[in-house]
């Protein structure tokens, strides 16, 4: 099974205000020259046990084997939960500040009922704007778009004797069905209509608990990843 590597750093609360750009490179620079220092170590270490051992069985990961970390200098993503101003845009999507740029982080229900914002925003973006920047949703079991009504989920009851579904169950079948198809329409937008670079989307109201709906994204998104390949 291949280990967990990391390839970068998510910036939470990342300020729009263009006074905080210097603060902000600052820390771009410093996570790309750290990977890079990590990646020339493990890349170092790895031809060394090479020359040095070669009669033994264990050696030291290499730069792109799964249990080292990146051989680039680390993705960097920013997550001001907003679109930058027009007038500080270019700033904040610069290469040189950022790999990618979270522009909306809210509840499903705002990404479609939030007057113009979003769509004026995103008309905003250029093409190249958008290859870098990212969406994520939560609270999708609720919004306009959502069938769950006034479902709230909890966990589903035991099969009665003769091995029926409870309500509990169904309620929660319901719910979970609700939720895909939210995601499906809100990764829809996302990727094939605006095609912004990236996504998340989770049914619960904070990222602290497991996602009920998690398999449903997860269905989804490949789905659509293999129609866009």
């Amino acid at each position: 099974m291949p280990a967990i590597r990391l390839d970068g750093i998510f910036v939470d609360e990342v300020p729009t205000d263009a006074k905080y750009l210097d603060y902000l490179q600052r820390i771009t620079d410093t996570v790309r020259s750290g990977f890079t220092e990590v990646a020339s170590r493990r890349s170092h270490c790895s031809n060394k046990s090479n020359n040095n051992n070669d009669n033994s069985s264990l050696s030291a990961p290499s730069a792109s084997s799964p249990t080292s970390s990146t051989t680039g200098p680390g993705i960097v993503i920013h997550n001001p939960g907003i679109f930058p101003s027009s007038d500080s845009s270019d700033a904040f999507f610069s290469p040189r500040l950022v790999d990618y740029v979270v522009v909306f982080e809210n509840c499903l229900a705002a990404w479609w009922d939030s007057g113009d914002y979003v769509s004026a925003n995103l008309a905003l973006l250029t093409p190249e704007k958008r290859a870098k920047a990212i969406a994520v949703a939560h609270t999708c079991g609720c919004g306009p778009k959502s069938q769950a009504g006034g479902i709230s989920g909890g966990r589903p009851q035991q099969q009665d004797s003769e091995g029926h579904h409870t309500d509990g169950e169904k309620a929660e079948n319901s719910e979970k069905d609700a939720i895909k198809k939210n995601v499906q329409n809100f990764l829809n937008e996302v990727v094939t209509q605006h095609k912004l670079a990236g996504h998340f989307a989770t049914s619960a109201t904070d990222y602290a608990t497991w996602c009920s709906g998690w398999e449903g994204y997860v269905e989804v998104a490949c789905d659509l990843a293999a129609a866009t390949c």
